[in-house]
């Protein structure tokens, strides 16, 4: 068969190729089918896209899809159900996953696959390849009016046996655009890479729906093949790990790093991490293997807050962290939420005080709670009566927009006050940093603010 797998135009060019989209796509070449990528963002319209599809012969059309950009990807489905009724379209990602029904009511979609999408895509073009196409014998398949008797896919438990995703189909040069080409402490192009799907933490913003709580890993070896492999391939030193939290295992992380240095690759790269069980022998070697930046989600830190959120870490234990990350030359991008359980104006000052003053904290980063569907803050907020819009195209997760949900505490419209005044707060720090690492804004303006 002949597929297309797309990523839905976004509000801004992205930088990172989406590794889902590419993992299912390098499953279905390796099952014999032929396959096109098609990044919308980087067409002039999304007319442009189905053209390309068109153009393509593409039988069925895989659209992958987060909340931050419903709209956009029901737009485009309806286009190329427009152009071609007989095509399947298929929709599938983290918000599909989360609430199948939003989708399948719509008349030109066909199929939703909720969960982890290589098995059940396979699974499902091979039955559209038959006869007597038996839907029910794809695990996680939905339709308008019925689903698969197995409601989701199973969880892929050996990872290794997953073919690298299929960068030859992406367009990595554009993903290096001007606006990316020198990322925060990372100069040049990068690519990104997933050491180990899903997360155990119980955070009441995160949605879990796709890869659960179970952590499932990667070889070192497989990962570490696959970095070499693309950097040499597409002459990038730079990556970014992907993984929800790279450092739930002080072992993983060592060995990581080991092999990395035992290869002499020279490469640079940064990850996101969570500050407990975090060493200052593993921040070092981390360095020593070529880490220039992490992320890591601090929040608040009122202790209130971080139990109203079951975030289990301490304001110390983040202290920590920033303190060795200094000490060995990673620099931080500290994330910071307003408007969650417990806050109010006067855990908003603590924490807007301590992301302007902390000196181990070289870019502050600011957001709104936006309640997922799916999460315990939603059930809570919906229970409550605090959400104001249950429109997913009102998701979009643009600090600009009235903020979704108001707390206890806080109005929709003093939430939105606050984060300009966040914002308006942490601008000089921004900026000196600017200066001295020379990020360019719009990466800044996308990534952090």
């Amino acid at each position: 068969m002949r597929i297309s797998l797309i990523h839905p135009r976004l509000t801004y060019l992205p930088s990172q190729q989406p590794l889902g989209i590419g993992y299912i796509a390098a499953c279905l070449k390796k099952s014999g089918h032929d396959v096109q990528f098609i990044e919308a963002a980087f067409y002039p319209t999304d007319e442009d896209v189905v053209k390309a599809v068109t153009d393509f012969g593409s039988q069925v059309v895989g659209i992958s899809v987060m909340i931050s950009y419903y709209g956009k990807a029901l737009s485009l489905a309806k286009l190329l159900k427009q152009d071609n009724h007989d095509r399947i379209t298929v929709m599938g990602g983290p918000h599909p996953s989360t609430v199948p029904e939003s989708f399948t009511m719509v008349d030109e979609i066909d199929y939703v696959i909720v969960g982890e999408g290589e098995e059940s895509f396979i699974a499902l073009v091979n039955e559209l390849s038959k006869k007597e196409f038996d839907r029910n014998k794809v695990p996680g398949l939905h339709w308008k009016g019925g689903n698969a008797e197995q409601a989701r896919s199973q969880r892929i438990i050996d990872l290794n046996a997953l073919p690298w995703p299929a960068r030859q189909l992406m367009p990595m040069k554009d993903y290096q655009h001007r606006d990316y080409n020198v990322s925060f402490g990372m100069h040049g192009g990068n690519f990104n890479v997933m050491t180990a799907r899903g997360c155990p933490n119980v955070c009441n913003f995160c949605d879990h729906t796709v890869f659960g709580y179970r952590t499932i890993f990667r070889s070192i070896k497989d990962v570490v093949d696959e970095v070499e492999d693309t950097s040499k391939r597409y002459n990038v030193r730079n990556f970014d790990v992907m993984d929800d939290t790279f450092t739930i295992s002080d072992n993983r992380v060592m060995s990581f790093c080991e092999e990395l240095m035992v290869r002499k690759l020279d490469l640079f790269w940064c990850c996101r991490l969570r500050v407990t069980g975090v060493s200052r022998k593993m921040l070092e070697t981390m360095a020593k293997a070529g880490c220039v930046r992490f992320s890591v989600g601090i929040e608040s830190v009122d202790e209130r807050v971080l139990r109203a959120t079951n975030k289990k870490i301490s304001v110390p234990e983040v202290v920590q962290t920033l303190k060795w990350a200094k000490e060995f030359g990673i620099l931080t991008i500290g994330n910071f939420m307003i408007g969650n359980l417990g806050d109010d104006r006067e855990s908003f000052e603590r924490t807007l005080k301590f992301a302007v003053e902390t000196d181990e904290i070289d870019l502050p980063s600011y957001v709104i709670l936006v309640p997922l569907p799916g999460t315990p803050v939603f059930e809570i907020g919906k229970q409550n009566g605090w959400i104001r819009s249950f429109n997913w195209d009102d998701y979009r997760m643009n600090n600009k927009d009235l903020p979704l949900m108001r707390n206890e505490s806080l109005s929709h419209t003093e939430l939105k006050e606050l984060y300009s005044v966040a914002a308006n707060a942490v601008r000089p720090k921004i900026q000196k940093a600017l200066k001295t690492i020379h990020m360019p804004r719009k990466k800044l303006y996308h990534e952090l603010c």
